[in-house]
């Protein structure tokens, strides 16, 4: 089980990050899967599409943004 919570460093930012576009994303760095904190491995491979220990069977759906797709995210962070 994932257990070390997300911590920005200099680099990063929350603004940065896949779950923002996640419809389970809550306030501060928190979620439906992870409501003690999201662990920064899930945060920095941007990744949570398949189940993993701890996340009480919710993974990444993306909400709904009109004319926007991950990928269209994906490329504008991940350049």
């Amino acid at each position: 089980m994932m257990n070390n919570c997300y911590e920005p460093d200099r680099e990063e930012t929350i603004d940065k990050i896949l779950c923002n576009r996640c419809k389970h994303r809550r306030k501060g760095i928190t979620c439906d899967a992870f409501p003690d904190g999201i662990p920064t491995e899930i945060i920095r491979s941007g990744e949570h599409f398949l189940p993993v220990d701890g996340d009480h069977g919710i993974v990444f759906e993306e909400k709904a943004v009109i004319g926007k797709s991950i990928t269209d995210y994906s490329k504008r962070i991940y350049r």
